[in-house]
């Protein structure tokens, strides 16, 4: 079965709006179930929104529900993307989703970055410029 991501764009929200609508479209308290991946921002006053659901019905869901949780912000219809992505893509979307729904603190999850090796000598004899 392929994913499916779904764009979705609200023009003409104003901050107060996305900021009545984002804890329902946030990941902090991790994905719904079937979503695999979710991105919600707001450009100027364009409200952006990305998402990979596991299947079709998933999204459907999604859809049926969508109005509920933005109709309070007095948002209306979103415009709408929806296309298929082949399954193969589907882990590196997972992986993604159940390291955000981790228990552990970002920071355990997180790789640090390393640091700086020191540049080698120069072997004697070779001048240094």
């Amino acid at each position: 079965m392929s994913l499916i991501t779904l764009h979705l764009r609200w023009d003409d929200v104003s901050p107060q709006q996305y900021e009545q609508i984002r804890p329902a479209l946030s990941t902090d308290g991790g994905l719904p179930a079937d979503c695999c991946s979710r991105t919600a921002r707001l450009q100027g006053r364009v409200l952006l929104t990305t998402e990979v659901w596991a299947n079709e019905p998933a999204v459907n869901r999604h859809l049926a529900e969508l109005s509920a949780l933005v109709g309070p912000a007095g948002l209306g219809e979103p415009v709408m993307a929806m296309f298929a992505v082949p399954d193969m893509y589907a882990s590196a979307f997972r992986q993604s989703a159940h390291r955000s729904r981790s228990t552990e603190p970002a920071a355990a999850r997180s790789r640090p970055v390393p640091a700086p090796r020191s540049p080698e000598p120069a072997p004697a004899g070779i001048p240094v410029r």
